[in-house]
């Protein structure tokens, strides 16, 4: 139990730290209307995995402590949350994994030339497999180790060949930045850090920012085949196609639902000068050092030695006047 209490205690360390980045995040998101870019979102990963105490401290105290009851009962609750979290989070990818393999294999030639051009074109070795199968997205990837694109072919097929390039480089540029092997190490960080609210809100947020990191990456792969304007185009086309064959009542894909197309949408069609990137990169990396200080300034006066913002003799006097 006590290795349970010792890590309860790094976690709710890392939890305060990851908490003051996603607010920090989110108010340069929403408040300064700064395009955060995909590493940002990576920091705000780590800050929740990877503790950054003052120099000189312990994070697990070679102290014996008598804890008191609460602390106990709190930290038996969250274990087991995590431990009924991760079996749900197994259960799910189980399941998955059997939809996938009754999935068909796509043999239309048309898609499968258009996928293996995108792939040479994010300079991928192979292609991945293409998949048909019944979803609420037109077309996703799944799968760690194995990625597959799967396309749901009532909507696939209608779409023209100059449309299904910009989809499926969107998709193979998910598998070749990473973003499902990150996306699979934030579920996990959600898992561990589930009793605060900020690190679910930092999961979507960082889901969002990864299509904005593929618009972005596929609009460059594409640069002399398509324009802004024809990439827009291709995803509001996608949004009426997906609210028509899912009814009347959905709200559409859930990586192109209105509010997340309009943002998307209004920064592919704007180019910030030189300048703002400048100043945006200035002023993340100013806000993540406020975190990285902020995080050292509360460990001194929760880790090993106690307390850690008196002086050595300070606390040498403390400790003797025991």
């Amino acid at each position: 139990m006590q290795i349970i209490c010792d890590f309860f205690y790094i976690i709710i360390f890392m939890t305060t730290a990851g908490g003051a980045f996603t607010v920090l995040s989110l108010a340069a998101d929403r408040v300064m209307r700064f395009t955060l870019p995909l590493w940002f979102s990576v920091c705000g990963m780590m800050a929740y995995i990877v503790p950054l105490p003052a120099p000189g401290l312990c994070l697990v105290s070679p102290e014996t402590h008598s804890w008191v009851q609460g602390y106990y009962v709190v930290c038996a609750l969250w274990f087991w949350g995590v431990v009924l979290l991760a079996l749900y989070d197994i259960a799910r990818m189980l399941l998955a994994r059997l939809a996938i393999r009754k999935f068909r294999v796509c043999e239309d030639d048309r898609i499968n030339a258009i996928c293996a051009r995108c792939a040479g074109l994010v300079h991928m070795k192979n292609a991945p497999a293409v998949y048909f199968g019944t979803l609420k997205d037109p077309a996703c990837v799944a799968g760690v180790l194995r990625p597959a694109i799967i396309l749901k072919e009532d909507i696939i097929t209608q779409l023209t060949d100059e449309e299904l390039m910009m989809v499926l480089c969107h998709e193979v540029t998910h598998i070749k930045r990473g973003h499902i092997i990150l996306g699979r190490i934030y579920d996990y960080i959600c898992i561990l850090n589930w009793p605060n609210p900020l690190a679910w809100i930092a999961k979507k947020d960082f889901a969002a920012h990864c299509e904005i990191d593929c618009d972005r990456r596929a609009l460059a792969c594409l640069e002399n085949r398509t324009t802004n304007v024809d990439y827009a185009e291709a995803m509001i086309r996608l949004l009426g196609l997906s609210a028509v064959q899912n009814g009347s009542g959905a709200h559409g894909m859930s990586a192109l639902g209105f509010p997340a197309a309009k943002r998307r949408i209004a920064l592919i069609m704007s180019k910030p000068g030189k300048g703002k990137k400048i100043l945006v990169s200035l002023v993340l990396v100013l806000l993540l050092s406020l975190v990285i200080l902020f995080s050292m300034s509360i460990s001194r006066g929760h880790f090993y030695p106690y307390p850690a913002r008196q002086s050595s003799a300070g606390y040498e006097y403390s400790y003797m006047g025991r």
